[in-house]
């Protein structure tokens, strides 16, 4: 059964906490090399503040506001005072380009951006006059030199500002926390654009409050209990883990310092659950063995000794470090969700893992194959569509079914993955291919870092491979990649791998990318998945070359 959870927005519930259990801890964060914590009350009191300062901007309702920052408390504080002035958030990813921010800034209409420093804000410079609905810029760092320019406010004078408006009138802003519903939009995420443009949705906090529901039961959510938050908030696995959960089960979110210090941070917090992509459990894994430590002290190198349930999503996990974890004493589950979900759809059950799916439907979602294989799916957590986008909108839920665009089958109950729809590939001799299977089966040698599969209309698949430098004990890309043993050994692996394959969907030539791929470039979301169309569109002629047999090399390894 899905839990019963307050009938509460998510500002609402930051104030309700703040006032009947204050004195706990809501938010620790990482400064430096010390940890400082924030307690409910705290943080509703910084909300308030920054509400009414909002409030006393002068805004347009309904207000939407912008976040271009790394994860921080202030980020946090930023996003439930808009929602308590009944405005609408929305997250920049700290690695978008300034075009990137201009389409973002520019569709949303935002009025407000909140900033972390100068040098994020350098990327916005440039735009703001293609941005008139761009009033206010509220910097985070209070010794920014952009706060000597007109219309540009820190957060912390803000906040000052709206402190003082409430000790004048303590009801200022009662009516406005008086209107918040469920019904209401409470926040937009652009999806990662892995199949083409990033599109605004919608979510509702009752969107919000049926994906919590579905899934804090089952991942260990309660008071005092600890998630560390390390991937950009702009994304909703990262909203659903650092936001809804601990929001609505009054658990803390420790906000570390990102990627680079990841197992540095786990160490520190010992979480209570973790969540990860592929390449961290990987990462994860690879410490460990290094180490030499086995069963529950080996958890403790990466700082999952006290964690009671973890998850991986966002890609399929390899089955090998699927069953390392687990071996490890680690109660280690996939999930599977999306943004238009506001997150998780299906996840593992406790004690019924089959490697190779992604498990059973919350309690909240229905779940069904369409005729061409398509995942639908329906429930209270179902996004409310995308900002100014109804032909998408309606495209995407149909009958109160959401299109996911995914391609999968359910065996015994549980739902496995097969390929994204747009990206289903069929040969000139008219077979389906999936590429990423075939990709992510290729993923787990550790000689190939990115695999993108060619086959659309050709007589047979080919691939552009990235290799992993660690995987061959090397350094330098390009020094690597120029080594002859390289294609050896990438034609050697590959020609093992394609074993696990129908001869149909087998590999039979390669070409090595001569430079990885990037998210700068637009091959990767900023969440690093891979954007097949932008590297086929890229790589064309490279590709032609390869069909054509001046480029790249056969599978077969290459004899003296």
């Amino acid at each position: 059964m899905a839990a019963t959870l307050p009938d509460l927005p998510l500002p609402a519930l930051v104030l309700r906490h703040g006032a009947e259990h204050g004195g706990e801890v809501a938010i620790c964060q990482k400064r430096g090399d010390a940890w400082q914590d924030l307690t409910w009350a705290g943080y509703a009191a910084r909300v308030k503040a920054c509400a009414a300062g909002l409030a006393g901007l002068g805004l347009t309702d309904p207000v939407h506001t912008a976040i271009l920052a790394d994860n921080s408390a202030d980020w946090l504080v930023a996003q439930m005072a808009t929602g308590l002035i009944g405005g609408v958030p929305l997250g920049c990813y700290p690695t978008s380009s300034t075009p990137d921010l201009l389409h973002a800034l520019g569709h949303a209409d935002v009025q407000v951006l909140f900033c972390q420093d100068d040098a994020f804000l350098a990327k916005v410079l440039p735009i703001r006059d293609q941005l008139p609905l761009l009033r206010w810029i509220v910097m985070f760092d209070p010794e920014s030199e952009a706060l000597s320019s007109s219309n540009v406010i820190a957060l912390a004078e803000l906040e000052q500002q709206g402190a003082e408006a409430l000790t004048g009138d303590p009801a200022l802003l009662d009516a406005r926390i008086d209107a918040l519903s469920l019904d209401q939009v409470g926040l937009i995420v652009y999806t990662s654009g892995s199949t083409g443009a990033p599109k605004a949705a919608m979510l509702t906090y009752g969107n919000m409050r049926a994906a919590a529901s579905g899934f804090v039961e089952l991942l260990g959510y309660r008071p005092g209990a600890r998630y560390l938050s390390y991937l950009p908030l702009c994304h909703i696995a990262e909203q659903a883990m650092t936001n809804f959960g601990p929001l609505y089960t009054r658990a803390t979110a420790a906000i570390g310092s990102g990627l680079p210090s990841l197992i540095e941070d786990m160490q520190a917090i010992r979480p209570t659950y973790f969540s990860g992509v592929p390449r961290v459990w990987l990462r994860f894994e690879e410490a460990i063995r290094e180490s030499d430590k086995s069963g529950k002290d080996a958890l403790t190198v990466v700082g999952l000794d006290q964690t009671e349930v973890a998850t991986s999503g966002a890609a399929s996990l390899p089955v090998e470090t699927l069953n390392f974890f687990r071996s490890l004493g680690l109660e280690l589950l996939e999930l599977y969700g999306m943004t238009e979900n506001c997150s998780i759809m299906t996840i593992h059950r406790h004690g019924r893992v089959v490697p190779g799916t992604v498990g059973e439907p919350l309690d909240t979602v229905d779940l069904k194959i369409a005729d061409d294989g398509e995942i639908l799916v329906r429930g209270p957590s179902v996004f409310a569509g995308y900002y100014k986008n109804p032909e998408a909108s309606a495209e995407a839920v149909v009958d109160g079914w959401l299109h996911t665009g995914d391609l999968g089958v359910i065996e015994d109950g549980e739902l496995r993955i097969v390929d994204r729809k747009k990206d289903l590939m069929i040969t000139d001799g008219g077979k389906n291919i999936a590429p990423a299977e075939i990709e992510a089966l290729m993923r787990t040698s550790p000689l190939i870092a990115e695999f993108v599969l060619v086959a659309e209309g050709r007589k047979y698949v080919t691939a552009l491979v990235q290799p992993d430098p660690a995987g061959f004990g090397a350094k330098d890309y390009a020094a690597l990649i120029a080594e002859p043993e390289t294609q050896d050994r990438l034609a050697a692996e590959v020609r093992r791998l394609n074993d696990d394959l129908p001869r149909v969907a087998q590999v039979k030539r390669l070409h090595v990318l001569t430079q990885p791929l990037a998210h700068g470039e637009g091959e990767l979301t900023p969440t690093l998945k891979l954007r097949r169309f932008k590297v086929h569109q890229r790589y064309a002629e490279e590709i032609e070359a390869i069909y054509a047999g001046s480029l790249g090399f056969d599978v077969s390894p290459r004899r003296p």
